[in-house]
């Protein structure tokens, strides 16, 4: 079944030529201007829509950076649309595809750089946790390397130190630290059973030893003097491990909470407990090993929360990048926290939260300008600001920004023209200070504002247009 429907416009009474066609002209010019306040009104749509995509792609970088150390992506300005632009509706056209292009642009690096970001980050982590179980085995291997030796004459056997390859920079990359890592497993494993045979030889030798001279012993003496030996090593071994667990309890630690090497250390120092006293050792080392460990759960937090919008200013940037490698250092056990570090985390947020309450402060007095009727630019030499009065575009007003205690937004603003005659300037210039002194009321109860009036001249100041104004107007 099909549906036909026949539109059909009769003119019935006569009408002049003249005067239709007269009809047909404003007819033909309400179409076009309907037809252009269609196509701004649906490129005003796309406007907000990309502007929504925009911010939305902000945030996910606002987010971003709170978590990885490594993101270094800033946030880009969109192009900004000039007056001609947002009159004419193909010119409007033109700017929504600049403007789509460029939010299409940010949301591919913005999803490159996090993924990349979260790669180096995994990397980091996984590289201090090789580092500890390095430096632990290299641990491990000292103690059963001097252990060797002292066992080897009893042994009546040399002991030959295996050599392994060079310890690689502690900067170097994952892959480098997790092959040291792999020789020092086979060098520690080859380090237990050589010690492991030379133990089974000494005990071998003792055993034979005692069965060639039983005759020449008195019994009776012999077993005395050994259940007193066995006895004291008992009663030291016991005191010991009573310390030992004494100050595992006061740091908060299990003795599973300690690092194979450490637990090997104390070990040793068990079984020579009945010829030396350890406690002060043991105490030692336990503490130390609380502070490592509190030093490298300090250092992966740091490095998992960056001091925000670091990424926005390139000298906080390279300070971040240095203060990371310490902590990439720390949290691997190579580098001991110290106050400096922390000192350093500190100033780089109290620094950050200068510059979020400067862009907090500007943003604001930009947002009250715009309020006002005045348009706000960059200036071509990025040191300033441009501002144009719409109600006055011959004139223009410069902004010397001024670095504000606590971090707010100052400046020094000065009226310029290029016009070689404007009437009635005093006029302009009583009605755009009006303006400014309204623009410099916050709107928002975090920003506290204050304007002064210096110097009012009845003539406004001649200087040539800066570019930004020529490019834009």
């Amino acid at each position: 079944m099909s549906t036909t429907t026949i539109s059909v416009s009769t003119l019935v009474l006569a009408v002049p030529v003249i005067a239709a066609l007269e009809g047909i002209r404003r007819l033909e010019a309400a179409s076009r201007e309907m037809d252009r306040r269609r196509k701004i009104g649906k490129a005003n749509k796309a406007i907000s829509e990309q502007e929504e995509r925009f911010q939305k792609a902000v945030s996910r970088l606002d987010d971003a950076v709170r978590r990885l150390p490594d993101l270094k992506l800033r946030t880009p300005k969109l192009p900004a649309i000039s007056s001609n632009e947002s009159q004419g509706p193909e010119m409007l056209e033109s700017y929504v595809k600049r403007l789509t292009e460029e939010v299409n642009r940010f949301e591919a690096q913005l999803d490159a750089s996090i993924a990349e970001a979260e790669r180096i980050l995994d990397r980091r982590v996984k590289k201090a946790a090789t580092w500890r179980a390095a430096t632990d085995l290299e641990q491990q291997c000292k103690i059963l390397e001097q252990r060797c030796r002292d066992l080897a004459p009893h042994a009546g056997e040399v002991f030959t130190v295996p050599r392994i390859g060079k310890r690689p920079h502690e900067d170097a990359e994952l892959e480098e630290v997790e092959s040291y890592l792999s020789v020092l497993r086979e060098m520690h494993e080859g380090l237990r059973r050589g010690h492991d045979a030379l133990r089974k030889r000494v005990a071998s030798l003792e055993s034979a030893m005692a069965l060639a001279g039983k005759e020449l012993k008195t019994g009776a003496a012999e077993d005395a003097l050994s259940r007193h030996q066995t006895e004291k090593k008992a009663r030291a071994i016991t005191e010991l491990q009573a310390h030992r667990d004494k100050e595992l309890c006061r740091n908060g630690l299990s003795l599973d909470d300690l690092s194979d090497s450490l637990r090997d250390q104390i070990a040793w120092a068990m079984e020579q407990a009945h010829r030396n006293d350890y406690r002060e050792d043991i105490s030692r080392w336990i503490s130390r090993e609380k502070q490592r460990r509190r030093d490298v759960a300090r250092a992966l937090d740091l490095l998992g929360t960056p001091p925000v919008l670091l990424h926005e200013d390139a000298g906080l940037t390279r300070r971040w990048e240095s203060l990371a490698q310490k902590l990439q250092r720390i949290a691997g056990g190579l580098d001991d926290l110290t106050t400096s570090v922390e000192r350093e985390y500190e100033q780089l947020k109290n620094d950050a939260l200068l510059m979020v309450n400067t862009g907090l402060a500007r943003a604001d007095w930009i947002s009250a300008m715009y309020a006002e009727g005045f348009e706000v630019f960059e200036n071509g030499d990025g040191k300033g600001l441009v501002v144009v009065d719409l109600d006055h575009p011959e004139t223009w007003l410069d902004v010397t920004p001024l670095k504000a205690e606590g971090g707010g937004f100052g400046a020094i603003i000065e009226m310029k023209t290029d016009a070689k005659a404007l009437p009635d300037e005093a006029k302009v210039t009583d009605a755009i200070c009006a303006k400014l002194k309204r623009a410099a009321v916050s709107a928002l109860p975090e920003v506290s504002t204050k304007a002064e009036e210096v110097d009012r001249k009845t003539r406004i100041e001649r200087a040539r247009r800066p570019k930004a104004l020529a490019q834009r107007l």
